[in-house]
């Protein structure tokens, strides 16, 4: 009887441990990932048909120091808008819109992401992830989209007629410097398309709202349920016998 009490507890502190060794490297994983979301969820229904634009952006906010170009790219897709914000620097690394998080579409140059426009006409938070200083710092902006200033797509707007939105007002913190000259966010066709597929030159890529460190994370907790399972499957046998 005692044996059998050792053998149960010995089991089930190895099935613990094992459950440990093999969860936490995936929550590790997991959190050191960002998560990068479609910018067509959160976004405002707008009655126009699917395809690329051109827009008036306005940005609000942060240290006045960051702009962004305007006119910029409007894509929508199932009449839902997004809009391609491109900085005036290269050093924002990710955006945070309504909670989610988006990462830059374009592996070069001033950092553009392609985010949703939660509302026209009127600004709406967003916050922008700057390394332009000794350590990462997120800044707090505010955008606004002129919903009677948008027009067909016309890659000569975004590139002749552009000009920087500078964030007014103070935060209290410094966001990027903005000394680089803001480049064009132009690209694709002068034809709308179903499913737009360019901002600023590079291919912009949907990420799955569930990135990989996650799914990694999902198999080693299965893992470790089995291994635990298996554990206690012995230690049950062992009591019988």
């Amino acid at each position: 009887m005692l044996q059998g009490v050792q053998n149960k507890t010995k089991l089930g502190a190895l099935a613990l441990l094992m459950c440990l060794m093999l969860s936490v490297p995936g929550m590790a994983w997991a959190k050191g990932e960002p998560v990068s979301s479609s910018p067509y969820d959160d976004a405002v229904a707008v009655d126009m048909d699917d395809g690329e634009y051109v827009v008036d952006v306005e940005l609000g906010g942060g240290s006045g120091r960051a702009s962004v170009m305007s006119p910029a790219k409007l894509s929508v897709l199932n009449g839902k808008a997004a809009v391609a914000v491109e900085w005036s620097s290269s050093n924002y690394d990710y955006m945070v819109v309504a909670g989610k998080q988006y990462l830059p579409v374009n592996p070069s140059g001033n950092s553009v992401f392609l985010i949703p426009v939660v509302a026209f006409d009127e600004p709406y938070d967003v916050v922008g992830d700057t390394t332009a200083m000794s350590e990462p710092h997120e800044v707090d902006y505010t955008l606004t989209v002129d919903l009677a200033s948008v027009q067909d797509f016309d890659p000569s707007a975004l590139s002749s007629g552009a000009s920087s939105s500078s964030a007014a007002g103070s935060s209290g913190t410094s966001a990027a410097t903005g000394t680089e000259s803001g480049s064009s966010a132009s690209g694709g066709s002068g034809a709308a398309s179903s499913a737009p597929s360019a901002v600023g030159g590079a291919d912009v890529t949907e990420e799955s709202s569930v990135s990989m460190p996650w799914v990694l994370f999902i198999v080693f907790a299965v893992a470790a349920a089995l291994i635990a399972g298996i554990a206690f499957g012995i230690v049950r046998g062992t009591r019988n016998r």
